[in-house]
């Protein structure tokens, strides 16, 4: 499949719109003939829709209800567009219906599943139905041709800014009419940055000759941090004003949130929930480290789901930290045990010794406040931001912030 083959259609979207039974790549604006205007709706909550996973968003547009589905997924996240049919008797239960629909269909069709829409389609709505659907299913590398669309489409008044480190920034300025800009760490360009020291505590950084420091941690927040420094700075903000506003920055709840108990414990609460993103953070914790103290993990992984991916979390897990603790994150309909067991079974014989399975999370996250010492890190992993927990149908409030911090008081550590 080329890159950016991201869309499949089923039946026709309406007169103006003329979108045939086919897979298409994603110079869709042209290819469609959909209104751009829904075309940037679409986009824009396909970005917006990472941070909402397992949750349906609606846009209206125009006489249509258009619903987002992010799919919390394995290594790739599957976005699915889908526009209701007008006739649908009840909204709530329809919503239910698609999203169990996808999830059944994801766990037979794993290998395949951006090619087999057509059969999910037939198997949803039954054969020679007429209702009117669209899917739309972003792999990995579609996201980059998602992104590039914006590049291309900008006027020759505005500017284009890319991270030149990244191999995929020069492809997003092939097209574009706008001014060009260009960001990096470790390559020339117009705003470069070098990072002077990295802690738990924050960021010491040289932007374009300025010291600052933020409360922001990790090296790729210091690209976070140059992307929004030359932004501001192209769109007039005086260079002091600008490196003021960075140093006030705060960590987004969730995504490596990090808070220091009265005897030095160090929390780190993130959204991992993947391999790569499990392998970055712990990567991220590493090259802070000292290698004095230990690295505690709780994670855990959600029922329902990708079980593919649960044998190489245990494998990164205990790998890259001193000790393990694996727990239950959002188990749903599954025995957590069993969850459990499948994220153990990638642990390799060296590392048996690293790793203990509490079910209950707050009883997991409890034992791995005990076991840490002053200077330690404990990474709880997996539900970020998330403030619930689902178990069976029940979905109770489970805020990791909150629960290792209170934890960490009792404990008196």
């Amino acid at each position: 499949m080329p890159l950016g083959t991201a869309i499949f259609t089923m039946e026709n979207l309406g007169s103006d719109q003329s979108v045939g039974k086919s897979i298409v790549n994603c110079t869709y604006p042209k290819l469609f003939k959909i209104s751009r205007g829904l075309m940037h709706k679409i986009t824009q909550f396909f970005l917006q829709s990472r941070s909402k996973m397992d949750e349906v968003l609606e846009l209206i547009y125009g006489d249509k209800l258009v619903l987002v589905y992010s799919h919390k997924a394995g290594l790739n996240e599957i976005f699915v567009l889908i526009l209701s049919p007008p006739e649908v008797p009840n909204k709530k239960d329809f919503i239910e219906q698609i999203k169990n629909n996808i999830d059944n269909f994801y766990q037979q069709n794993k290998q395949d599943r951006y090619l087999n829409f057509k059969t999910f389609a037939r198997l949803f709505f039954g054969e020679g139905s007429s209702k009117k659907l669209l899917i739309i299913g972003f792999p990995a590398a579609g996201k980059t041709c998602i992104k590039k669309s914006f590049f291309d489409h900008l006027p020759a008044s505005a500017f284009a800014l890319v991270n030149v480190d990244d191999k995929n920034g020069g492809v997003m300025l092939q097209n574009t009419k706008a001014k060009k800009y260009s960001y990096a760490l470790k390559t020339e360009a117009d705003y470069k940055a070098r990072i002077i020291e990295n802690q738990f505590n924050g960021l010491l950084l040289n932007v374009n000759g300025q010291e600052v420091w933020t409360k922001l941690i990790g090296h790729f927040n210091a690209y976070n941090l140059l992307a929004i420094y030359a932004t501001t700075d192209l769109l007039g903000v005086e260079k002091y004003e600008n490196l003021r506003i960075l140093s006030e920055l705060d960590n987004v709840s969730g995504r490596f949130q990090h808070a220091v108990s009265k005897g030095g414990v160090n929390a780190i609460i993130d959204y991992a929930h993947t391999p790569d993103a499990l392998k970055n953070v712990l990567e991220t914790i590493n090259s802070i480290r000292t290698f004095n103290e230990q690295v505690i993990t709780v994670v855990g992984c959600g029922g329902d789901r990708d079980r593919t991916k649960r044998p190489k979390m245990g494998n990164i897990a205990s790998s890259l930290s001193n000790q393990v603790v694996f727990t239950s994150d959002n188990p749903r309909s599954e025995d957590p045990q069993q969850i459990i067991d499948e994220v153990e079974a990638g642990v390799r014989p060296e590392n048996y010794k690293k790793t203990i399975s509490i079910v209950d999370r707050k009883q997991a996250i409890k034992t791995a406040c005990k076991l840490a010492q002053q200077g330690d890190i404990i990474l709880i992993a997996g539900k970020g931001h998330e403030t619930y927990q689902i178990i069976g149908d029940q979905k109770t409030g489970f805020d990791d912030f909150e629960i290792t911090n209170q934890l960490l008081t009792e404990l008196n550590k």
